[in-house]
């Protein structure tokens, strides 16, 4: 009697091994067709994503020139550098064309990734007066083509702005008549061969030292009627007579004055 319960005790355990072991294959199949069905569905994309917006990243790049730019769509690329623009820049009028920023000078001059182009403004030489140039080549160019016509370059004509209007009639540069016709009008009691004309450089200057060499700074003033007497006024030294608005100066104090005016 002993003997049979434990054969059918025996005989119990391993039916039940054998359905478990039946149950972990069978799960096991299943996985694995699931698996195979999903690796086998195709992904359905949404006819409308192209047209939505797309939102790019806030990184941007460094170019060559020490500028810098962002991404832009329809696939968020870098947008390319004013250095790798294709556009070809061979003239002012060209350079105006591409955006780049005017400066108002006189002759006009503007600036493209390190070109600079001056305007040209037509005529000859002598058809139109020299108002203003931070060019020092064109400023020479001219004077060059002045002194080959054997005619007279007027120092003071790089040093008028634009707006200032004596400059069309004592600061213009004619290359035609004796150097006394075309210089402004002085004291009559300044010898014009000890006068120095201030240069652009000089009238710029941000910062003069303080040696004391003075001099005598005379500064032109326009009258309506007839030609005024310049000012008169002793500066320190030639710096602060050219930085201080003087047109030009003699050396040493005015007359009549004896002591440091500025």
């Amino acid at each position: 009697m002993k003997n049979a319960f434990e054969f059918f005790a025996g005989l119990v355990i391993l039916l039940f091994m054998g359905v478990v072991l039946w149950q972990v294959i069978n799960n096991s199949n299943t996985d694995e067709t699931l698996l195979s069905q999903s690796d086998s569905v195709d992904v359905v994309k949404d006819d409308d994503s192209d047209n939505k917006p797309v939102a790019c990243t806030m990184d941007a790049k460094m170019c060559s020139d020490g500028s810098f730019v962002g991404r832009v769509g329809p696939n968020c690329e870098f947008s390319p550098c004013p250095s790798e623009s294709k556009e070809v820049v061979n003239s002012f009028e060209d350079c105006v064309e591409a955006g780049n920023p005017i400066m108002e000078s006189y002759p006009r001059q503007c600036n493209h990734n390190g070109q600079h182009f001056v305007e040209d403004i037509g005529g000859s030489i002598s058809e139109f007066p020299l108002r203003y140039g931070e060019d020092a080549s064109r400023i020479e160019e001219y004077r060059s083509d002045c002194e080959q016509r054997m005619g007279v370059f007027n120092e003071c004509a790089s040093a008028c702005g634009p707006e200032a209007e004596e400059c069309v009639d004592v600061c213009s540069m004619v290359c035609e008549g004796p150097a006394e016709e075309h210089v402004p009008p002085m004291p009559s009691d300044v010898n014009p061969e000890e006068v120095t004309f201030c240069t652009p450089e000089q009238k710029q200057a941000e910062v003069c030292t303080m040696e004391y060499m003075p001099v005598c700074g005379f500064t032109e003033v326009q009258c309506v009627t007839e030609p005024c007497e310049p000012v008169e006024q002793t500066y320190g030294n030639v710096c602060g007579a050219c930085a201080g608005g003087a047109d030009y100066y003699i050396s040493g104090g005015c007359a009549g004055e004896g002591v440091y005016a500025n």
